[in-house]
């Protein structure tokens, strides 16, 4: 169903006692050569736009690894960043650090990412702050049940950095610096 939803096709030959081949087509366009990175650097992010408060970002995450993704990309750009490894802190870090956006695991121990957001809505903070979910499953139904439990957004993962961003601009305006916009020689700098 997957090849077939990408325009491609399945087929399979075999012998009984011999075994099967199975051969998978799927139609793609060959991009220029260059044409990609250039569109990438065009669009990297280098910072946040001058003027802007510092804002608070909560990472409702249970692996340490994505964690840690999120703090090497958001940290340099100069927003403030705490973890929650499960939902019950999440929760809890919600009303005491008050963030601007929390990035909401759904799977996580304890309290899954859906329960959290309920009861971070309920509070009198929850009414304000931005909850954007983070979720490897994201078919219609579980997002449907993902913006219903309180979610602004819901994202799949993994995510690329211009999602994450993107997300950002959307939920709470805040204004980047891109590749693209910088004086000549700034562009190459990484995030």
């Amino acid at each position: 169903q997957n090849v077939e939803l990408m325009g491609g096709r399945l087929d399979v030959a075999g012998e009984p006692g011999k075994g099967s081949v199975f051969y998978c087509e799927i139609p793609t366009t060959v991009l220029a050569a260059g044409a990609l990175p250039v569109e990438n650097a065009l669009r990297r992010v280098t910072g946040l736009a001058p003027g802007q408060p510092v804002r608070r970002l909560l990472i409702a995450e249970d692996q340490p690894e994505n964690r840690l993704l999120l703090h090497r990309l958001l940290e340099p750009l100069g927003f403030e960043v705490c973890d929650a490894v499960n939902g019950r802190e999440a929760v809890a870090l919600a009303g005491e650090w008050q963030p601007a956006l929390i990035w909401m695991d759904i799977r996580m121990p304890v309290m899954d990412g859906k329960e959290a957001t309920r009861r971070i809505r309920a509070t009198a903070h929850g009414a304000r702050v931005k909850i954007v979910a983070l979720t490897a499953h994201a078919l219609e139904e579980e997002r449907r049940e993902i913006l219903a439990a309180g979610c602004d957004d819901c994202l799949c993962k993994p995510c690329r950095a211009t999602e994450i961003f993107d997300a950002l601009e959307k939920h709470l305006g805040v204004r980047f610096v891109r590749g693209g916009e910088l004086s000549q020689g700034a562009g190459s700098q990484a995030i």
